[in-house]
């Protein structure tokens, strides 16, 4: 989100109004998103002591790493009428697949929050188990710092760029279920998407732009990624093996997860699984504006922030459509990103739960969630 808003101002009793310094479209939708959390006013900062809020459900009990329980509220009291379900239980069963599996075959747990892609076909073969999906613009990010060595040097950044081969990462790195991309982190699915020419993968162009940066035996780098969920290192995985055939050596560091979200915005080339948002403007504002607190990739490119001003202002999607061919143009030719693909999302399910769809953005609507 910009930093537009300027003023608040209090209508009535259910009315704001919000001043904006500058237009920018995609204020509902990010005012909706998980990071811009409303509360009640009396909510004294502890969610756990004071969990003040209007869903249909409310929270009995919290244990960090063990378990969460949500309590139907009483008939009437919520708004859009009686919850279905008297109780849901969310369990931690830790990152090891096989506790999932055995928990869902004794009846522990009727869904996950997320299965992975290269567990789906084992989840497949529970019988009493369905699997949604759900296609999304949630994506992985391979992003290079572009203030940080080698890739400062935008030669180094476009051999890398053309080196990778997309089709193979998906495959490999992802089972093939998701879409290719284009390097640019905007989604087919939002509105204003450009269609642009496909990339081509080259690797001899790769080469002699290496060799031209000063690296003509090849280069020698490190990815940093988490190791939960594990897509994520498998995608890494898979990039490094397309790269070595340009001569680019990528060693792939596996970190503990909450070591790797210490650095995940100044470490050179790290690997960061991005969201489903519903807006083309919402993620390059949070990913790619000069300055932004998400941009992880050093970006900061005046040209871009001003283009960027005059979509995020421009209803108008087909008059939006030409500006964001422009923004994509501009994030694949200065090469600051290796985004292969977009992700289809899953959950396993058990059979006898009713009513359920998957959301993009993993958000849980279960107020009309039954068990049959």
């Amino acid at each position: 989100m910009l930093n537009s808003c300027g003023e608040t101002e209090g209508v009535d009793d259910f009315t704001v109004r919000l001043h904006l310094n500058q237009p920018d479209i995609s204020l509902p939708e990010s005012l909706a998103d998980y990071p811009a959390l409303m509360v009640h006013r009396s909510f004294q900062g502890d969610w756990i002591k004071s969990p003040i809020g209007t869903g249909a459900f409310t929270l009995e009990k919290y244990e960090v790493g063990v378990v969460e329980v949500l309590k139907r509220r009483a008939a009437g009291e919520y708004w859009g009428g009686d919850a279905l379900l008297d109780q849901i239980t969310y369990v931690d069963l830790g990152d090891d697949i096989s506790a999932e599996l055995a928990a869902f075959a004794s009846g522990q747990i009727d869904y996950t929050h997320v299965t992975p892609p290269d567990q789906v076909a084992v989840m497949q073969t529970l019988p009493h188990l369905d699997i949604l999906e759900v296609v999304t613009a949630s994506a992985g990010v391979a992003r290079m710092h572009i203030t940080k060595k080698p890739y400062d040097d935008i030669r180094v950044r476009r051999a890398i760029t053309l080196a990778m081969d997309t089709e193979t990462v998906l495959k490999v790195g992802y089972q093939g279920r998701g879409t290719i991309a284009e390097n640019h982190h905007v989604c087919p699915i939002h509105p204003a998407y450009a269609e642009l020419p496909k990339q081509q993968r080259d690797v001899a162009k790769a080469k002699q732009l290496l060799e031209k940066a000063g690296y003509p035996d090849g280069l020698d780098i490190q990815i940093d990624v988490p190791a939960n969920p594990s897509w994520e290192s498998n995608v890494c995985l898979a990039i490094a093996d397309t790269l070595r055939e340009a001569n680019i050596r990528l060693k792939v560091n596996i970190m503990p997860g909450s070591t790797y979200w210490d650095v995940w915005q100044t470490t050179p080339f790290g690997h960061t699984g991005w969201n489903h948002r519903p807006l083309d403007t919402q993620i390059l504002n949070l990913a790619y504006r000069s300055g932004a607190p998400w941009n992880e990739t050093g970006y900061a490119n005046p040209e871009f922030d001003k283009l960027l001003d005059k979509a995020s202002a421009t209803l108008d999607v087909e008059k939006r459509r030409g500006l964001m061919r422009q923004l994509q143009t501009m994030l694949q030719d200065d090469a600051i990103m290796l985004q292969p693909f977009w992700r289809s999302n899953f959950s396993a399910l058990n059979k006898r739960v009713r009513g359920l769809q998957m959301h993009p953005s993993f958000e849980h609507h279960f107020n009309s969630v039954w068990i049959a």
